[in-house]
C-alpha cells in the first residue's frame, strides 16, 4: 500500500493540522511507516511520536530536502525510496542529522530542481543533479543576503522620523506600502501557489499574522514616544524572548550561558530604561512599545519554528495590509499620501526588500550568525538618525546598548567558536 493510499483517508483540513502541529517531515515520514489505512487520530498520534523522537536531541547538521511533485495528493518522491531513506540517515546517525522536507513545489517545480539546487537554496533535491552542476557557497550567500536585509532595515526608523504625520497614519502606510510591494513580488515569482499553505497550517499561521500584523502599529508608537536608539538597543534583546518561548512553547532547554546572557541584557534594558528619565525624546511609553515589539517578534519566530516546513513569507503581506484595514478607520492617511508619496514609497520599498531577504538569507546560516548580523541595525541606525537629523541617543542608552550588544556578541561568538571546534 503507496503513501497516498494509507493518508487517503484523512480530510486536507486534518492533514495540514497535523503537519501544521508536527511538521510536514514528521508527519509524512510518519505516515510512511505506518501498516495500513489512517485516520485523522492515528495519523495524529504517529506524527506526535515521530515527531517526539526526532526531536529529542539537537541535530548537528539539518539538511533540506527540496521535492518537486510531493503533496498530499501527489507523493511522487515515495517510489523512488527518498522517505525511506530520510528515516535511514536519521537513524544511522542517532539524530545527528535531521532532514526536513519541503515539498507542495514550494521551492521548485519538477523541472527545476536541479536548477534549485545548484543556487544552493537547498542541498539535495528529489532529482538527479546534472554532472556540470557548479558548486555555490551556500554560506556566503547567506551572509550576503542576511548583511543586505539588515542594512535595507536601518533606514526604518528614520523614516518614521521624516514621515510629518500622525502616528497612526504613519503606521498604516508603512503596513499598507509594504504589504503591496511584497504581495507583487510573491504574485510576479511564484503566483499563488504559495498562499495556500503559509495560511493553513492552523496555529502557527494564526499567531504569525497577528504578531506581525501588531508590530507596524507598535513599531510606529514606540518611535514616536522614545528615542530611536532606545528602540533599537531594546529590540537587539530579541534572542533572549525567543529562548524563552522556546523553552515555554517547544520544551528547548536553556544553558548557563543563555542564562548569563539573560542577566546581562536585563541590566541593560534597566540602564536604558533608567536613562529615559533623563532623555528629552526618551519616554518609558515608548520604551514599552519597543519591549512590546521585541516580544512580538519573538513569538512569530517560535511560530515559524512550529510550522517549519511552510514557508511563512506569503503570510508577511497579509499581515502588513491586514493591519493597515484595522488603522484605516484611526486614521486619515490620504492628504499625507499627496504631500508625501516620496518618503511614503521609499519607507515601503525598504522594509519590503529587507523583509525578503531576513526571510531567505538566515535559512543558509545558523541563528548564532544571524543574531551578530542582526546586531547591526542597533548601531547603524542611532548613528544614522544621529547624523541625519541630529538626535542625540543620550549617554544611559549608550550605555545600556552597549552591556546588551556586548552579552549578545560574546554569547553567539561563544556559540560559532564551540561548532568551529
Amino acid at each position: 500500500m503507496g503513501l497516498y493510499d494509507r493518508v487517503r483517508g484523512v480530510s486536507r483540513r486534518d492533514f495540514f493540522r497535523i503537519a501544521g502541529t508536527y511538521g510536514m517531515s514528521s508527519t509524512l515520514l510518519a505516515a510512511g511507516a505506518f501498516g495500513g489505512a489512517m485516520t485523522a487520530a492515528n495519523l495524529a498520534a504517529a506524527a506526535e511520536s515521530t515527531y517526539s523522537k526526532r526531536f529529542s536531541k539537537e541535530p548537528k547538521h539539518t539538511l533540506k530536502f527540496g521535492a518537486a511533485g510531493f503533496n498530499q495528493q501527489n507523493l511522487l518522491i515515495e517510489r523512488a525510496g527518498c522517505l525511506e531513506f530520510a528515516r535511514d540517515l536519521e537513524e544511522r546517525t542517532d539524530g545527528e542529522i535531521r532532514i526536513e522536507f519541503i515539498g507542495n513545489n514550494q521551492i521548485c517545480g519538477q523541472l527545476s530542481c536541479v536548477e534549485k539546487a545548484q543556487q544552493g537554496i537547498c542541498p539535495f533535491t528529489s532529482r538527479p543533479k546534472t554532472p556540470n552542476a557548479p558548486p555555490m557557497n551556500t554560506h556566503a550567500k547567506g551572509l550576503f543576503i542576511t548583511t543586505i536585509g539588515v542594512l535595507f532595515v536601518v533606514p526604518d526608523s528614520l523614516y518614521v522620523r521624516l514621515i510629518e504625520a500622525e502616528p497612526l497614519v504613519t503606521a498604516f502606510w508603512r503596513g499598507l506600502s509594504s504589504g503591496l510591494l511584497i504581495l507583487l513580488g510573491l504574485l510576479a515569482l511564484q503566483g499563488t501557489k504559495g498562499f495556500r499553505p503559509a495560511l493553513t497550517t492552523g496555529w502557527p499561521s494564526v499567531a504569525y499574522i497577528v504578531l506581525i500584523a501588531s508590530t507596524a502599529p507598535a513599531f510606529v508608537l514606540a518611535i514616536t514616544n522614545t528615542s530611536v536608539a532606545n528602540v533599537v538597543l531594546i529590540f537587539a534583546s530579541m534572542p533572549i524572548f525567543a529562548a524563552i518561548f522556546s523553552w515555554i512553547f517547544l520544551g528547548e532547554g536553556i544553558g548557563l550561558r543563555m542564562i548569563l546572557t539573560m542577566v546581562a541584557v536585563i541590566l541593560g534594558l534597566g540602564i536604558i530604561a533608567y536613562g529615559s528619565s533623563e532623555n528629552e525624546i526618551a519616554s518609558w511609553k515608548g520604551d514599552l512599545w519597543a519591549v512590546y515589539v521585541c516580544i512580538a517578534y519573538a513569538g512569530a519566530i517560535t511560530a515559524i519554528r512550529v510550522g517549519k516546513d511552510v514557508s511563512m513569507i506569503p503570510a508577511v503581506p497579509v499581515a502588513y495590509i491586514g493591519a493597515a484595514l484595522v488603522l484605516m478607520p484611526f486614521a486619515s492617511p490620504w492628504e499625507i499620501f499627496m504631500e508625501q508619496w516620496v518618503l511614503i514609497l521609499g519607507h515601503g520599498m525598504f522594509i519590503a526588500v529587507a523583509t525578503c531577504l531576513l526571510a531567505m538569507g538566515p535559512r543558509y546560516i545558523s541563528s548564532a550568525e544571524v543574531s551578530l548580523l542582526i546586531l547591526l541595525e542597533s548601531v547603524l541606525a542611532p548613528l544614522l538618525v544621529w547624523a541625519w537629523i541630529g538626535e542625540d541617543p543620550g549617554r544611559w542608552a549608550l550605555v545600556g546598548g552597549v552591556i546588551v550588544i556586548g552579552a549578545l556578541l560574546v554569547s553567539n561568538l561563544v556559540v560559532l567558536l564551540r561548532r568551529a571546534d
